[in-house]
């Protein structure tokens, strides 16, 4: 009662505050999906150690997938009721403990198998509450750069390990314990950090679910609070429910179940394809999928203000362009020299990246604010989905025909899918 007979004053610009929830959710970000990329990098290492196949390789990447799918909707949940923070942080803490078994019970694949699961759970909590409690904190004409930066640091997740990894097992160290360093200790510094220092919105303005609604003062333009940046024609869905009675929501879950599947397809088989199927040595390989998994950094920030300033706040016309390139680009692959693979590699990464700061700026301008972050897990959950079907299927029909070849050709197929729902969107 006292929150209403005292409404929060109307600030002339957004809180500073805002960059530093932005910079420790973006390490947050980068954290978890360094764990999430650990099979990947010792996926050949694990097969030649346990003597398995590499579809059964690929379950240990989808053990997790199928959690990370699942349980956004819970950490949205929970995000919404108990706040991003304490939601965020029982996720790094799961992560952290459940990587700190590795070493221990790291000799057995079922084992490995349902932690992995675990490490699932903890990110769908992490990111089911982390982006919509991120974008929230934004105006609606920043969100493009803060989500853009935000998945940006997905990038730097694949990029550290596909690097360090390596290093650290070359040097006499096992995979598991290689994988515990690297996540266990930087874990248990940021739940430290997160929980002490990183609040939500409605913690620091009670009763406000976006900076929009605070934006009154001098010199701060009006907007109308239902209508969506880039379109006015818009009218924003109060609810979840009356949300999924519009196409344009539904033609976004399948552009990001297709982008989901290229992110995390590409990410999966990339390193089995170089060494395996184009017979680039492995320390190369390495080198090269470091830079192409770091691209995102650059590639996701610069998708948002392109978005933001170029477009006017406009998201389709990106994800568009995203999709076209990588049509060519991933076609490309196989046809390209050596000498040209890097580069060609960095552009394909880069087209899958580039949508992501305009893309989940959608779920705070497609509905309602107050159902920004139930939006944002709807869409986890598709494009987790994407992913999680994506390193399967890829798996097999590779394994099928004898070459990840043909993997690359079916990702040109689900590009091209993307490419039409963007211009369904409309946004």
């Amino acid at each position: 009662m006292r929150q209403s007979k005292n409404p929060v004053k109307k600030l002339d610009a957004p809180p500073v505050y805002r960059w530093y929830v932005l910079i420790i959710h973006v390490i947050v970000f980068a954290h978890f999906f360094m764990s999430l990329q650990l099979i990947s990098v010792f996926g050949i290492t694990i097969q030649r150690e346990w003597k398995i196949t590499a579809t059964e390789v690929t379950l240990l990447i989808t053990s997790s997938m199928i959690a990370y799918t699942l349980f956004p909707l819970i950490g949205g949940a929970w995000g919404a009721k108990w706040g991003p923070r304490k939601t965020v942080t029982a996720g790094i803490l799961i992560n952290t403990a459940v990587t700190l078994l590795f070493p221990v019970l790291g000799d057995s694949y079922t084992a490995i198998l349902a932690l992995r699961f675990f490490q699932g759970i903890s990110g769908g909590l992490i990111i089911g509450a982390i982006v919509g409690g991120t974008s929230v904190w934004f105006p609606t004409r920043q969100r493009g750069i803060a989500s853009g930066i935000l998945f940006g640091f997905q990038g730097v997740g694949f990029s550290v390990p596909s690097i360090v990894g390596p290093m650290l097992t070359d040097a006499g160290m096992s995979w598991q314990m290689a994988s515990a360093i690297m996540v266990c200790v930087p874990g248990m510094i940021l739940a430290a950090v997160v929980f002490f220092t990183v609040k939500g919105l409605n913690e620091v303005y009670p009763g406000v679910t976006s900076i929009d609604h605070l934006l009154g003062g001098n010199n701060v333009p009006q907007q109308n609070p239902r209508t969506a940046t880039g379109n006015l024609k818009y009218i924003k869905p109060k609810t979840m429910r009356e949300a999924l009675r519009r196409s344009r929501v539904w033609a976004a879950a399948v552009y990001v179940f297709v982008n989901g599947w290229l992110i995390y397809g590409l990410s999966s088989f990339l390193p089995r394809l170089l060494s395996v199927d184009l017979e680039i040595p492995e320390k190369t390989a390495s080198a090269m999928l470091g830079a192409t998994f770091f691209v995102t950094f650059v590639a996701a920030p610069l998708g948002g203000i392109i978005s933001d300033f170029v477009f006017k706040g406009r998201r389709y016309p990106v994800l568009l362009i995203g999709a076209l390139l990588s049509v060519v680009t991933i076609v490309a692959v196989p046809h390209t020299s050596i000498k040209w693979l890097g580069f060609m590699l960095i552009l394909a990464f880069a087209s899958t990246s580039i949508v992501s700061g305009p893309f989940w700026s959608l779920p705070s301008e497609l509905v309602d604010s107050k159902a920004a972050i139930r939006s944002s897990s709807m869409y986890t959950i598709f494009g987790n989905g994407g992913g999680a079907v994506a390193s399967p299927i890829l798996a097999y029909f590779s394994e099928a025909a004898g070459s990840g070849i043909i993997a690359l050709y079916i990702c040109v197929a689900m590009a091209a899918a993307g490419a039409v729902s963007a211009l369904f969107i409309r946004q």
